[in-house]
């Protein structure tokens, strides 16, 4: 197993309510409401500002009153990903925004500060003119799919999970490289996995990159890959096209055109449901259909650490791999099952055929076709929504008392320790656990039921004599941050402006001295004058040898 990075929250994927074709994670995009301007913006102090290099661009701290600005957000796509402290959602105005934990800048707004609320992703490097057609959120890294078809990414990318042929981790946008395996090749979806990515491309075979730890990119291999790679095609995948693609921790999976799951990697907890259990697979294995799967076809899949669930024909769940806390829903803690079986239908699924699954870390969820939602599973911090803390090796209604009061739901997402519901009225609602303010409610406090996900915070245009200011960002705490472009020697006024109308200017705000440096201050006469005299010394000194040569 390779080393892990700093060890943050999981969420996984979960889908689209009655699609035709499932993305590999659950995407809930957002819209923003009509914003309505907040109060006044003010700045009252800016560092540095003079001195400002006229030949490079200078990182620039504000500080006022109300820098900080919130509309509000309503979704209709998120994204949760493998082992996650953070979501990602994409918006009407096609720009994607995350939140929760951001250590090494998988929230994409060239920070690596936490943010409870939704900011917006940077679009001023590789996004720059870009929309965003869907968005997929991994261990602490996130990749988007964009209106070219192609696929971007950003946040840690030690294992090459950035796609860039590079191992530099990026708090911005990168574009996923397209001079190999992904030549001339759009693509049609993404999933982000705890280390890897995989994505379908428009000739319906899949490609990943990233860390390969027991051959999780499927090209019979286990040397990471900078740059994507084919997935092999030969044995179980002779002869299909795949339609949907899922990366959990260590393994990947994918449903093909023939209505089979098919899976590779990790597999010492049965993941991969292909009978075994302890023996990895570099290339893709056919899940097993001779017990609890015999005559189903599948409609969804969803993975995520080391346990897989889908939603068959008959609109029932079936789950395999890790059962510790009763994850695969069958009332049963037994360690593992290598083999699908069913999720029970008895009690709080009594006659309910399902819509949709999502598999978290250590727990499920599903919407139902009574547009709520059931989970089972660890329940450490209240993500099963019941209002509790104790597990359950069967299915749990969320809780529908307060926050999804008189609701119906159209979308779940399973995370780590927490989970998200989308609502009819177009709000997300979350709940389990917050210390990164994942559940995005501008809090970090748990939570057994769910509770709404906040305004997205507004990242003001910020101009400099009327240039543009790069990677601006905005804290939880109010400052602004920002980078300032090179200008000519001179004062320039600073102006903020946000979406929802509120502006603010403070003229002769930065003042740029000579190029690439601070500018040298005046000199006293006294001191100009001796140092006139030195210089004319020297002068004489050097131009004497010269006329006796």
């Amino acid at each position: 197993m390779k080393p892990l990075p700093l060890l943050v929250l999981a969420c996984h994927a979960s889908f689209l309510k009655r699609a035709a074709a499932f993305a590999p994670v659950l995407m809930l995009s957002a819209f923003l409401l009509s914003p309505t301007a907040g109060a006044a913006p003010v700045i009252n102090s800016v560092s540095p500002n003079t001195g400002l290099s006229t030949a490079i661009a200078t990182p620039v701290t504000a500080s006022g009153s109300d820098l900080l600005q919130l509309a509000p957000i309503s979704f209709t796509q998120l994204s949760t990903g493998s082992l996650s402290g953070h979501f990602c959602g994409i918006g009407a105005d096609g720009l994607a925004y995350c939140w929760g934990n951001n250590t090494h800048g998988q929230l994409g707004n060239g920070s690596t500060t936490d943010s409870s609320v939704p900011v917006a992703v940077d679009t001023t490097g590789a996004l720059s003119g870009q929309t965003i057609k869907q968005i997929a959120t991994g261990h602490v890294h996130t990749c988007a799919l964009a209106a070219d078809d192609q696929a971007y990414c950003w946040g840690y990318n030690a294992f090459g999970q950035l796609g860039n042929n590079s191992a530099t981790a990026s708090p911005v946008p990168v574009a996923v490289n397209t001079d190999g395996a992904l030549s001339g090749q759009p693509l049609k979806q993404i999933a982000a996995g705890y280390l890897h990515t995989c994505a379908l491309a428009a000739d319906d075979r899949a490609y990943c990159w990233g860390d390969n730890d027991s051959g999780k990119l499927g090209n019979n291999s286990t040397a990471d890959s900078t740059v994507p790679v084919a997935v092999v095609t030969s044995g179980a995948l002779s002869g299909q096209t795949l339609k949907q693609i899922v990366a959990g921790s260590y393994h990947t999976c994918a449903l093909a055109a023939d209505d089979r799951a098919y899976c590779w990697g990790g597999n010492n907890h049965g993941q991969l449901g292909n009978n075994s259990t302890h023996t990895p697979s570099p290339v893709p294995v056919a899940v097993d259909t001779a017990g609890a799967l015999s005559g189903q076809t599948l409609k969804q899949i969803a993975t995520n650490d080391r346990h897989t669930c889908a939603l068959a024909a008959d609109d029932q769940a079936y789950c395999w791999g890790r059962n510790d806390y009763g994850q695969l829903g069958n009332n049963s803690t037994a360690a593992s099952s290598p083999v699908p079986v069913a999720v029970v239908t008895t009690g709080a699924l009594s006659g309910q055929p399902l819509q949709q699954i999502a598999a978290g870390y250590l727990h499920t969820c599903t919407l139902a076709a009574d547009d709520q939602a059931y989970c089972w599973g660890l329940n450490s911090t209240g993500q099963l929504g019941n209002g509790s803390t104790t597990d359950s090796s069967v299915p749990v209604a969320v809780d529908t008392t307060g926050a999804l009061s008189g609701q119906a739901l159209q979308q779940i997402a399973a995370g780590d320790y927490h989970t998200c519901a989308l609502a009819a009225d177009g709000r997300a609602t979350c709940w389990g656990y917050n210390a990164f303010g994942q559940l995005g409610n501008d809090s970090t406090a748990d939570s057994t039921v769910p509770v709404p996900v906040s305004s997205v915070k507004l990242t003001p245009t910020v101009t400099v004599g009327g240039v543009a200011a790069t990677l601006v960002v905005v804290a939880d705490d109010g400052t602004l941050t920002f980078t300032a472009p090179a200008m000519p020697v001179g004062t320039y006024a600073l102006t903020i402006s946000y979406t929802n109308g509120a502006t603010f200017t403070l003229p002769n705000a930065l003042t740029y001295g000579r190029s690439g440096a601070t500018a040298i201050p005046a000199l006293h006469p006294i001191m100009l004058g001796l140092l006139s005299l030195v210089l004319g010394f020297a002068a004489w000194g050097f131009a004497g040898p010269r006329r006796r040569s």
